[in-house]
């Protein structure tokens, strides 16, 4: 299983597979899943809630309600995760400094 980020998430569910990511199971920890409902629910105005409002209505739900053979709710621990999934070029892309910065420190410990 592959841990994804919640940037990452919105891409898969919305059906944007990025090119180079394994076909491989794909979890999503609970904290993460939970951060991306709070922002379809009260929206910031922040990257989370930009992308998430530039999605359809009915990809919404499927945020809200993972298949579990696209992605997977762990609980926080994740202990059944083998390896994260963060190229750099995708970090730049994708996330936010301080989201760059803490996924590239559990990439790193991870190791």
């Amino acid at each position: 299983m592959i841990l994804i980020d919640e940037y990452l998430a919105i891409r898969v569910l919305g059906g944007a597979w990025p090119d180079g990511l394994p076909d491989d199971d794909l979890g999503l920890t609970a904290s993460r899943h939970w951060r991306l409902l709070q922002r379809i629910h009260a929206p910031a105005g922040g990257q989370l809630s930009q992308r998430l409002g530039a999605l359809p209505v009915e990809d919404l739900g499927v945020v809200r309600h993972p298949h579990p053979e696209v992605l997977q709710i762990l609980d926080s621990g994740a202990r059944g995760a083998r390896r994260r999934w963060a190229p750099q070029a995708e970090l730049e892309r994708f996330a936010g400094w301080s989201t760059r910065r803490r996924m590239l420190q559990d990439l790193r410990r991870s190791r």
